[in-house]
């Protein structure tokens, strides 16, 4: 499926009808069963009704024609009952046709119309929601910086805090899964990790090297994504890291990824997807296409 389709999709022996948009990394998909369609077809139906009486009204026009073509002994009875028996059965198949085509085409028409709709309703509320978590990420990461900030600046007024046991009790009170302190050889000092002879690494693919840059004064402070560490445990954090004050090196902080996640709890997908009013008990879920696809997919019935 590619962005803007409308149509038909077989999935599992069963036939959808699906609208798709696609917005940055996420896909909307819009389905609607084949079932519910043809409920609305035969929901339709009074269309074939209304087609149907305008049928009967031509058909009895006709007949008063051939009855007073009967009585001016222009044809005979024999005929005229053939005559109406054709004509009947083949206006009844063409007007049953007809509607039952006027009212599947109805159906999509109006499905495909409500589909793009509740789209762009959801296309809007994911920009609003995408927004909104770029601030939080934004204040947290800065609020982050101010505390990696005043780390540095509390241990060049007390450098008798730079040791492992005075960094485990700070991390405890700062909420920080760990303070490293960096030499100007990117070697740990102090930590309140259990690597204590952790070294800043010096292959440029590693989540480490980013951090040269404070270590050599290129960059006062970096702010990392939220990734696997260098270490043998592979943890996911995210690090900040700025210059030393007292000497040449760097104070560096992580943040664990519940920190974040908390801050961002009434703004899920999941969150954001619930507050989505869906018609017809449909439903609304989010998932990924598949390991090596960053879309996530949002697929509603309706």
């Amino acid at each position: 499926m590619t962005d803007g389709y409308n149509g038909w999709l077989e999935l599992n022996e069963k036939e959808f009808y699906v609208t798709v948009k696609d917005l940055d990394n996420t896909r909307l998909v819009a389905v609607a069963t084949q079932s519910d369609i043809m409920q609305t077809v035969f929901r339709s139906l009074i269309i074939a009704a209304i087609i149907f009486g305008c049928a009967l009204i031509l058909l009895s026009l006709y007949a008063m024609f051939l009855s007073r073509d009967i009585k001016n002994k222009r044809v005979r009875k024999s005929e005229v009952k053939g005559k109406l028996r054709m004509v009947s059965g083949v206006s009844l198949l063409v007007v049953f046709a007809l509607s039952f085509y006027t009212c599947l085409l109805t159906s999509i028409s109006e499905r495909q119309t409500r589909h793009i709709d509740k789209l762009d309703s959801v296309e809007q509320i994911i920009e609003q929601n995408t927004e909104r978590i770029k601030q939080i990420k934004t204040t947290y990461e800065k609020e982050y910086l101010d505390r990696a900030n005043r780390i540095a600046y509390l241990l060049q007024r007390c450098p008798q805090l730079i040791n492992n046991d005075s960094l485990v009790e700070l991390a405890k009170r700062a909420q920080l899964s760990s303070i490293y302190v960096f030499d100007g050889n990117g070697k740990t000092v102090a930590t309140n990790t259990v690597f204590t002879d952790f070294v800043l690494s010096t292959d440029e693919s590693a989540q480490s090297y980013e951090f040269w840059n404070v270590i050599k004064g290129y960059d006062d402070y970096i702010v990392q994504e939220m990734q696997k560490d260098d270490t043998v445990k592979h943890n996911l954090v995210q690090y900040i890291g700025v210059k030393r004050l007292d000497s040449k090196g760097m104070i560096e902080i992580g943040v664990s990824p519940e920190r974040l996640q908390n801050r961002l709890f009434n703004d899920s997908l999941s969150d954001v997807l619930e507050n989505i009013v869906v018609e017809d008990n449909g439903t609304i879920t989010s998932t990924a296409v598949d390991k090596n696809t960053p879309k996530s997919h949002i697929g509603f019935t309706d």
